[in-house]
């Protein structure tokens, strides 16, 4: 099981695989061939003690304890069974070549590769509000026009750590209006530069970590692209340049999809600039790297309650254990003061 806050390394024990492999003619001839299995884990040659059965009617079973292996066989139809693979997070993809292997008397050896990888395991956790990239030490927090408000969290996905993995992933910030002697609004940004990962170079302090962490810290960093980025209100899509006023003690709900190529077993943290704070008299031009600005239409104090949440999902893969694909933060309550003037 996990331990710690982003734990993600723990999966389910393979206990039996059973894949046919065909050598033809189990007839009892002469001579004897020779069988070979090798295996390889993440493309990379492995060795270990992965216990396997090759049996052919007709024959005595022939057993294995570890890879690379060597058997004489007679000639005929050989099937191979995995009975243990003694790591816990990894699964037999396939075998190489698959199906047909001939076996002939007196021929040279012939290899069968078992193509093992490890299983895939996202995971995201939250880790702390800032203003204007500033990690806050309170949740009661006072702001000023021009301020940036953002939230930042840590992912990444457990698998072969040469390989990348495609990932869904969805932001919400719930924003209530407590008080103040306007509605304040929102108003759609969606700049590309308010939703960025950053791969994490150095140990990411007091957050226990146990995802592949020889590949925490040092360069070179890993493979980041983002493919799609699509704002919502209320969990409709929205055009940049949309805005929606906010009603006193209603919350009102921003959410943003992207989706993201990343590395496999290598740390991310996640940053999101939600909102900047601008007036009403000021504003176009706004904060050039926000999702969203909210806007003040008169002076006064503003109080409001936020919380953010995300979600990760593999893209066309299986996630072994999704108990931890979701996060969610600690509420901030936050206190604008607008002054007069522009």
């Amino acid at each position: 099981m996990r331990k710690g806050v982003f734990t993600i390394c723990s999966v389910l024990l393979v206990l039996v695989v059973s894949l046919a492999v065909l050598f033809p003619g189990c007839d009892g001839g002469g001579g004897q061939g020779t069988i070979k299995v090798s295996a390889t884990l993440c493309g990379t040659e492995w060795e270990g003690n992965l216990t396997y059965r090759l049996f052919c009617d007709g024959e005595d079973d022939i057993y294995g304890d570890g890879v690379p292996g060597s058997h004489a066989v007679a000639p005929g139809n050989w099937f191979i069974e995995i009975l243990s693979i003694p790591l816990s997070d990894v699964f037999l993809e396939g075998i190489n070549p698959p199906l047909s292997w001939t076996v002939e008397s007196d021929m040279g050896p012939l290899e069968g590769e078992l193509l093992l990888e490890r299983e895939q395991d996202a995971c995201i956790v939250f880790t702390n509000w800032t203003i204007d990239g500033v990690p806050l030490q309170s949740y009661n927090y006072s702001v000023e026009p021009c301020q940036v408000i953002d939230v930042h969290f840590l992912q990444g996905v457990v698998g072969c750590s040469a390989y990348n993995v495609t990932l869904n992933e969805t932001s919400w910030l719930s924003i209530t209006q407590t008080g103040g002697p306007w509605p304040a609004t929102i108003v759609v940004v969606n700049a590309t530069c308010a939703v960025n990962k950053t791969p994490m170079l150095t140990e990411p302090g007091e957050i226990e970590m146990s995802i592949c962490p020889e590949l925490l810290v040092g360069p070179p960093p890993p493979v980041k692209v983002k493919l799609a980025q699509v704002p919502s209100i209320n969990n409709l899509t929205v055009q940049v340049g949309s805005n929606m006023t906010l009603v006193l003690n209603e919350t009102m709900l921003l959410d943003v999809h992207t989706q993201w190529q990343l590395a496999k077993c290598a740390l991310y943290e996640k940053s999101i600039n939600w909102l900047g704070i601008s007036k009403a008299s000021s504003f176009p031009p706004g904060h050039p790297c926000v999702l969203f600005e909210l806007v003040f239409p008169a002076p006064g104090p503003y109080t409001f309650t936020l919380q953010a949440s995300a979600h990760v999902a593999l893209v066309n893969a299986t996630d072994v254990d999704p108990t931890y694909d979701w996060a969610t933060s600690t509420p901030l309550y936050l206190t604008v003061n607008v002054g007069p003037g522009p």
